[in-house]
């Protein structure tokens, strides 16, 4: 599911900011970027957010700021630095940006901190990355609440779509026995006429018509839909398993349009064509949002 989770720590060392923005995707895609001192972070950060999320393309940005005891530590370009500020600055005059030109802004820019690592040795490097893991898991939680509420809000847009094609399936119910009874008398009345003409065996024509009524009979695909529907409802309310759950709806969704389907090529009736048409057309609505689900 689609979301935006930030998350932001502080201490002397700096500040740290974590966002992660995800977007809809099968399988787990994390893609990580950080400032180039933090690369040997980026397998514990890894191993922090991937456990939360099952699916879904995540971008994780993290975002560090010195604080006074890192970067006396570091070794400042001031002339780098006062060409990046009148860049940024002439930026903004160009775009028409109002904001504020900051230290951190500036320091962003490379060529500006120039130091042999702004994380200056293995104790200051364990503070950051405590930071880091901090920030991380404030994003996380933040983006799984958004998610969470867009959960619910799919579950409930199912749930009116599930009860719409139910509506059309009982429509479908209510219609096949007439429909079946006209096609008989259609059938009946054209029997009649091709027993007058000579050379027609009767036997013949009475076994055909009986496989024709067998074909257009849709009784065995309405159950079956039926069934389907209320194992979707069961599996839908169920939340012990979400990953699981979303690959159950996706199959009953599948074996619902096939339904659907079947009961289009079959019936051959203009009164029954259009609810089994706009039941496929939901079915396929359904398909679409269970993909958004985790």
């Amino acid at each position: 599911m689609t979301g935006f989770g930030e998350g932001t720590a502080i201490s002397s060392a700096g500040r740290v900011r974590v966002r992660i923005s995800g977007v809809n995707r099968r399988q787990l895609d994390l893609q990580i970027q950080m400032p180039r001192d933090f690369a040997p972070f980026e397998p514990a950060v890894r191993e922090r957010i991937q456990p939360a999320f099952s699916r879904g393309r995540l971008q994780v940005n993290v975002d560090f700021y010195p604080g006074p005891r890192t970067l006396a530590a570091s070794l400042i370009n001031l002339e780098a630095a006062a060409r990046a500020a009148s860049a940024l600055r002439e930026m903004q005059r160009a775009c028409g940006l109002i904001q504020e030109l900051t230290v951190e802004s500036i320091l962003k820019v490379p060529g500006v901190l120039d130091a042999d690592s702004a994380v200056p040795d293995d104790v200051e490097r364990e503070s950051i990355l405590a930071l880091v893991l901090e920030a991380a898991d404030t994003a996380i939680a933040a983006l799984r609440g958004m998610q969470k509420k867009e959960g619910h809000a799919l579950v409930e847009d199912l749930l009116e779509r599930i009860a719409q094609i139910e509506t059309w399936l009982e429509q479908v119910s209510r219609d096949a026995p007439a429909v079946i009874v006209r096609q008989r008398d259609a059938l009946c009345e054209r029997m009649r006429i091709a027993l007058g003409e000579p050379g027609l065996e009767p036997d013949r024509l009475v076994r055909e018509a009986a496989l024709l009524a067998d074909r257009a009979d849709i009784t065995e695909e309405m159950t079956r839909a039926r069934i389907h529907l209320q194992r979707f409802l069961e599996a839908l309310r169920a939340s012990d398993k979400p990953d699981a759950q979303g690959r159950v709806l996706d199959f009953l969704a599948q074996e619902l349009a096939r339904e659907f389907n079947t009961m289009s090529a079959k019936a051959g009736d203009a009164q029954l064509a259009e609810p089994i048409v706009l039941a496929k057309a939901e079915v396929e609505r359904v398909r679409e949002q269970i993909q958004n689900l985790e």
